[in-house]
Protein backbone atom coordinates (compact mmCIF):
# COMPACT_ATOMS: atom_id res chain seq x y z
CA UNK A 1 0.00 0.00 0.00
CA UNK A 2 2.93 2.06 0.23
CA UNK A 3 4.65 2.20 -2.55
CA UNK A 4 0.94 2.39 -4.49
CA UNK A 5 0.78 5.85 -2.51
CA UNK A 6 4.29 6.88 -3.23
CA UNK A 7 4.08 6.24 -6.94
CA UNK A 8 0.44 8.35 -6.81
CA UNK A 9 1.23 10.94 -5.27
CA UNK A 10 4.94 11.35 -6.95
CA UNK A 11 3.12 11.27 -10.20
CA UNK A 12 0.38 13.44 -9.51
CA UNK A 13 2.96 15.96 -8.63
CA UNK A 14 5.53 15.47 -10.86
CA UNK A 15 2.44 16.27 -13.63
CA UNK A 16 1.42 18.99 -11.67
CA UNK A 17 4.91 20.98 -11.74
CA UNK A 18 5.33 20.27 -15.14
CA UNK A 19 1.66 21.77 -15.83
CA UNK A 20 3.07 24.39 -13.81
CA UNK A 21 6.50 24.92 -15.76
CA UNK A 22 4.80 24.52 -19.42
CA UNK A 23 2.60 27.59 -18.33
CA UNK A 24 5.12 29.53 -16.67
CA UNK A 25 7.64 29.36 -19.58
CA UNK A 26 5.07 29.26 -22.55
CA UNK A 27 3.39 32.56 -21.05
CA UNK A 28 6.66 34.21 -19.79
CA UNK A 29 6.46 36.32 -22.93
CA UNK A 30 2.96 37.92 -22.04
CA UNK A 31 3.92 38.41 -18.73
CA UNK A 32 1.08 35.40 -17.13
CA UNK A 33 0.72 33.71 -14.39
CA UNK A 34 -0.84 30.33 -14.20
CA UNK A 35 -3.51 31.78 -12.89
CA UNK A 36 -4.35 33.72 -15.51
CA UNK A 37 -3.70 31.40 -18.20
CA UNK A 38 -6.64 29.55 -16.55
CA UNK A 39 -8.61 32.33 -16.60
CA UNK A 40 -7.98 33.16 -20.36
CA UNK A 41 -8.19 29.85 -21.31
CA UNK A 42 -12.08 29.20 -19.76
CA UNK A 43 -12.97 32.61 -20.86
CA UNK A 44 -12.07 31.75 -24.58
CA UNK A 45 -14.10 28.79 -24.15
CA UNK A 46 -17.17 30.41 -22.43
CA UNK A 47 -20.06 32.09 -24.97
CA UNK A 48 -21.22 35.67 -23.39
CA UNK A 49 -18.47 35.26 -20.81
CA UNK A 50 -18.42 34.14 -16.75
CA UNK A 51 -18.96 35.85 -13.62
CA UNK A 52 -16.02 36.09 -10.97
CA UNK A 53 -17.78 33.27 -9.04
CA UNK A 54 -17.84 30.92 -12.11
CA UNK A 55 -14.09 31.36 -12.75
CA UNK A 56 -13.26 30.77 -8.99
CA UNK A 57 -14.91 27.72 -9.86
CA UNK A 58 -13.41 26.68 -13.03
CA UNK A 59 -10.25 27.91 -12.19
CA UNK A 60 -10.14 26.24 -8.74
CA UNK A 61 -9.34 29.54 -7.04
CA UNK A 62 -10.63 31.36 -4.44
CA UNK A 63 -12.00 34.60 -4.80
CA UNK A 64 -9.37 36.72 -3.67
CA UNK A 65 -7.02 35.44 -5.93
CA UNK A 66 -9.59 35.32 -8.66
CA UNK A 67 -10.37 39.05 -8.08
CA UNK A 68 -6.84 40.10 -8.34
CA UNK A 69 -6.33 37.70 -11.20
CA UNK A 70 -9.45 39.55 -13.14
CA UNK A 71 -7.52 43.25 -12.21
CA UNK A 72 -4.37 42.21 -13.43
CA UNK A 73 -5.97 41.15 -16.54
CA UNK A 74 -7.94 44.01 -17.03
CA UNK A 75 -5.27 46.13 -16.46
CA UNK A 76 -3.29 44.39 -19.12
CA UNK A 77 -5.90 44.66 -21.45
CA UNK A 78 -6.95 41.31 -22.34
CA UNK A 79 -10.21 41.07 -20.16
CA UNK A 80 -13.03 43.49 -19.59
CA UNK A 81 -16.19 43.25 -17.49
CA UNK A 82 -19.78 43.50 -19.27
CA UNK A 83 -21.73 46.41 -18.00
CA UNK A 84 -25.08 45.46 -15.85
CA UNK A 85 -26.94 45.96 -13.34
CA UNK A 86 -25.01 44.43 -10.53
CA UNK A 87 -21.49 45.44 -10.43
CA UNK A 88 -20.12 41.63 -8.96
CA UNK A 89 -22.48 39.33 -11.17
CA UNK A 90 -21.62 41.05 -14.38
CA UNK A 91 -19.45 38.56 -16.63
CA UNK A 92 -16.07 39.31 -17.67
CA UNK A 93 -15.30 38.56 -21.36
CA UNK A 94 -12.32 38.78 -23.15
CA UNK A 95 -11.13 42.13 -25.31
CA UNK A 96 -9.38 41.39 -29.17
CA UNK A 97 -5.87 41.19 -27.94
CA UNK A 98 -7.62 38.73 -25.01
CA UNK A 99 -9.12 36.52 -27.67
CA UNK A 100 -5.78 36.66 -29.75
CA UNK A 101 -3.88 35.77 -26.80
CA UNK A 102 -6.68 32.76 -25.89
CA UNK A 103 -6.80 31.16 -29.43
CA UNK A 104 -2.19 31.07 -28.31
CA UNK A 105 -3.27 29.72 -25.38
CA UNK A 106 -5.99 27.13 -26.85
CA UNK A 107 -3.46 25.87 -29.31
CA UNK A 108 -0.35 25.44 -27.00
CA UNK A 109 -2.94 24.14 -24.24
CA UNK A 110 -4.02 21.42 -27.79
CA UNK A 111 -0.58 20.60 -28.39
CA UNK A 112 0.67 19.75 -24.35
CA UNK A 113 -2.35 17.79 -23.79
CA UNK A 114 -1.61 15.70 -27.43
CA UNK A 115 2.44 15.43 -26.45
CA UNK A 116 1.53 14.57 -23.19
CA UNK A 117 -0.87 11.46 -24.03
CA UNK A 118 1.00 10.45 -27.02
CA UNK A 119 1.28 6.41 -27.27
CA UNK A 120 -1.72 6.11 -25.61
CA UNK A 121 -4.53 4.51 -27.61
CA UNK A 122 -8.43 6.49 -27.37
CA UNK A 123 -9.84 3.60 -25.74
CA UNK A 124 -7.17 3.47 -22.65
CA UNK A 125 -7.07 7.50 -22.43
CA UNK A 126 -10.89 7.38 -22.04
CA UNK A 127 -10.22 4.51 -19.60
CA UNK A 128 -7.40 6.75 -17.73
CA UNK A 129 -9.72 9.85 -17.60
CA UNK A 130 -12.79 7.42 -16.16
CA UNK A 131 -10.79 6.05 -13.47
CA UNK A 132 -8.42 9.58 -12.37
CA UNK A 133 -11.79 10.97 -11.92
CA UNK A 134 -12.74 7.95 -9.74
CA UNK A 135 -10.02 8.45 -7.39
CA UNK A 136 -10.62 12.50 -7.85
CA UNK A 137 -14.40 12.27 -6.55
CA UNK A 138 -13.19 9.36 -3.69
CA UNK A 139 -10.67 11.68 -2.20
CA UNK A 140 -12.90 14.69 -2.15
CA UNK A 141 -14.94 11.73 -0.50
CA UNK A 142 -12.63 11.31 1.86
CA UNK A 143 -11.83 15.06 2.98
CA UNK A 144 -15.55 15.54 3.16
CA UNK A 145 -15.34 12.93 6.13
CA UNK A 146 -12.03 13.92 7.46
CA UNK A 147 -13.09 17.26 7.66
CA UNK A 148 -16.59 16.50 9.01
CA UNK A 149 -14.75 14.47 11.81
CA UNK A 150 -12.21 17.01 12.72
CA UNK A 151 -14.70 19.93 12.00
Amino acid sequence: MDSRYNKFTSLILEIYRSIVKIKSTSMADFGLKGNQVQCIFHLNKSEGGLTLNELCERCYEDKGAMSRCVKSLISKGYILQQVGDKKYRNPYVLTASGKQLGEKIDKLTTEMVAKGSSGIKNEERETFYKNLSIVSKNLEDVCKTYGSKNG
